[in-house]
């Protein structure tokens, strides 16, 4: 009885080595790796950013902005509503990049 307790417990062991091995948790650690070295290289620019200059262009397009929304009736046309729409999707993190880390 204990043979076959210790020939399992052989076998069992045998086995999660082998599956540790799988290439499926090859291509997931690579993945993981892959993205460890991107957040660095992220986390590296992030600090070499210049607060001061994001905080002043940050003002900029909210100067930018007013102007339009207070002439949008006089300018408004397919070519202008793409790049409203492209203001759009770039202010939040605008924001929250001139806001949290720029101070």
């Amino acid at each position: 009885m204990k043979k076959i307790f210790i020939y399992a417990l052989a076998l069992l062991m045998f086995y999660s080595l082998i599956s540790c091995s799988n290439k499926n948790v090859e291509k997931k650690i690579s993945k993981i790796d892959s993205l460890i070295k991107t957040i660095d290289s992220v986390s590296y620019k992030l600090k070499l950013i210049n607060p001061d200059t994001v905080m002043k262009r940050y003002h900029t397009y909210q100067v930018t902005i007013d102007t339009i929304s207070k002439h949008f009736n006089e300018v408004k046309n397919d070519e202008s509503w793409k790049y409203i729409c492209d203001y759009q999707e770039v202010r939040k993190p605008f924001k929250t990049m001139s806001f949290e880390y720029g101070t």
